[in-house]
């Protein structure tokens, strides 16, 4: 706590193989399915959940890259803690657009968790990128701020 404190556990997980689809209409979990770095064995990339084992603030940030040449009205990239969400980014007229998402957060430390979702209304099924190219495009990262 303080000066000199260190800032794990920390985590940086990016959607690794293939486009996900996001239906029109609906708010789907972002599939973060590969790992630069998580140094607690807190994300599961399975369940695509942070659950941080040291309680604090956390700086969390979410990125999707929309990877559809068909304008959305409206596209929301969220935040949930447990299962409510906590902090919301719309953009409207998306075109191949980064939405970025970042926040501060209380975590216990044993059971809350964090999961991304996207909201987005192109009429249609909409892709969501991966990293393609050695770029991340599509990721989530966070650590302790403060304990």
């Amino acid at each position: 706590t303080g000066f000199g404190q260190t800032n794990t556990p920390y985590f940086f997980a990016y959607r690794g193989s293939s486009v996900q689809s996001i239906a029109n209409n609906t708010l789907t979990i972002v599939e973060f399915n590969a790992e630069l770095y998580d140094s607690g064995s807190c994300f599961d990339t399975s369940t695509y959940k942070f659950t941080p084992n040291v309680a604090g603030k956390y700086w969390i940030n979410a990125t999707v890259r929309m990877g559809t040449s068909t304008d959305a009205s409206s596209c929301q990239v969220e935040i949930f803690k447990n299962a409510a969400s906590f902090s919301r980014v719309n953009m409207n007229n998306v075109h191949y657009t980064s939405i970025v998402n970042s926040t501060t957060i209380d975590m216990n430390g044993s059971s809350d968790y964090i999961q991304v979702k996207l909201y987005q209304d192109t009429g249609g099924a909409a892709n969501i990128q991966y990293n393609s190219d050695s770029t991340y495009q599509t990721f989530l990262q966070g650590f302790l701020i403060a304990t």
